[in-house]
């Protein structure tokens, strides 16, 4: 309600709509009047009085002249609706728990208009479109800080363009009490977000986000751009040998960080005269340059991995040695009189290798090993498993049924 209260773009469009001569409101902005908050207390006189005459003299004085009955009616309109926001802003600032629905300080529409104008002057170099100008959702919640003096953290997600949030509108019902303790049955505009886990998209949030800045009047868009630019030439830098370059992570907690630092010195200090450099500017262009920013864009050791040698996909396999009784058999026992056959015989289904390709105990799936260590454990031929293809169960192949 402040911005309204302190805003001429908001006095000067209502009284225009409510008839008051141009003339006239000229008038009142060469004598410094021209807002609704200064001609709510401009002179000692309440709206519900019936003697106008204090009324009558300050607009002879303001006017140089005494106004005719039809402008006297609408100057009576105007100062009835100043007064008014003056009451009703007091009122919420008193309020211990104020609307949910009206949270949020508004920026009024002419003002913003006017700003956004006086912007697109000033930065000439940008593009305005609806796809790259903040939300007035975002431009409100730096408002609020503004007039609170309280700084806080607003998340790359939270910071959407006009055209997002137009396409994302929704109300959601809300309840809330009064100042008399009755219920009151309201709604309540969903918080828009936009997405931002890209390099490119996170740049653009962060674009807008100084430009709602700039528009609130909180800092400055050079300032904020400068730092934000610093973020991603650190983050496109070449690193010395052995160490990796700086994450994405690691930009956005540097960036939280600062704004931390700075909420924490800018406590109730938000706020200047129009020929004054801005608080937060100022604590800004220090924290920039402080190591206990800085220190969460230092380039991190490249990890080094130890990866074990890959085996070949067709390694031979190796003939397992036999029990001594295997080793009795004469020249003729592979049935053609020359040497001994090496092949082993496996019943069909089984394997010598499991599916880690580790090999497999023979004398075991008998029951014939002699090694005394617990089954599934490996002992000098290879692991107490079943040779079954597909089963390596920690039991003997003539024990195991394959399915428990």
């Amino acid at each position: 309600m402040s911005s309204t209260l302190d805003s001429t773009a908001a006095f000067a469009d209502r009284a225009e709509q409510i008839g008051v001569a141009k003339w006239i409101v000229e008038k009142l902005q060469a004598k410094k009047f021209a807002t609704f908050g200064k001609l709510a207390f401009a002179f000692s006189h309440a709206p519900q009085s019936s003697d106008d005459g204090p009324l009558r003299n300050f607009l002879t004085n303001i006017l140089e002249e005494a106004p005719d009955e039809e402008q006297l009616a609408t100057l009576r309109r105007l100062f009835f609706e100043a007064h008014t926001m003056a009451l009703t802003d007091v009122r919420q600032r008193a309020e211990t728990s104020p609307d949910p629905a009206q949270a949020v300080r508004k920026l009024p529409t002419a003002e913003r208009l006017a700003r956004q104008k006086a912007q697109e002057e000033r930065l000439g170099g940008l593009v305005f479109t609806p796809n790259t100008i903040p939300s007035n959702h975002l431009v409100d919640l730096y408002v609020e800080m503004l007039e609170t003096g309280i700084l806080t953290y607003i998340k790359a997600e939270m910071c959407c363009s006009r055209a997002q949030e137009v396409e994302m509108i929704k109300r959601d019902p809300t309840v809330s009490t009064d100042s008399s303790g009755l219920l009151k049955v309201g709604s309540k505009q969903a918080d828009p977000q936009c997405d931002a886990g890209t390099e490119l998209k996170l740049r653009a949030a962060w674009q807008r986000r100084n430009l709602a800045m700039d528009l609130s009047g909180i800092a400055t868009f050079d300032v904020m751009e400068t730092w934000v630019q610093y973020l991603f030439q650190q983050l496109i830098k070449e690193q010395p040998r052995g160490f990796s370059k700086i994450s994405l992570q690691q930009v956005l907690d540097c960036d939280k960080h600062l704004f931390v630092l700075a909420s924490h010195q800018t406590m109730g200090k938000l706020s200047c005269s129009p020929d004054e450099d801005k608080p937060l500017d100022l604590v800004v262009n220090k924290l920039k340059e402080s190591n206990e920013v800085l220190q969460y864009l230092t380039p991190l050791p490249t990890a080094k991995l130890h990866e074990a040698p890959q085996q070949p996909a067709s390694r031979p396999l190796k003939a397992q040695k036999t029990e001594k009784g295997a080793k009795g058999r004469g020249k003729g026992s592979d049935g053609g009189g020359g040497q001994p056959s090496t092949k082993l015989q496996l019943p069909e289904g089984c394997v010598t290798h499991d599916a880690e390709n580790k090999p497999l105990c023979f004398s075991f799936q008998q029951g014939k090993c002699k090694f005394k260590g617990p089954p599934g454990k490996r002992c000098a031929r290879g692991y107490h498993k079943c040779y079954k293809r597909g089963c390596y169960r920690p039991k003997p192949y003539y024990l195991c049924n394959h399915t428990d």
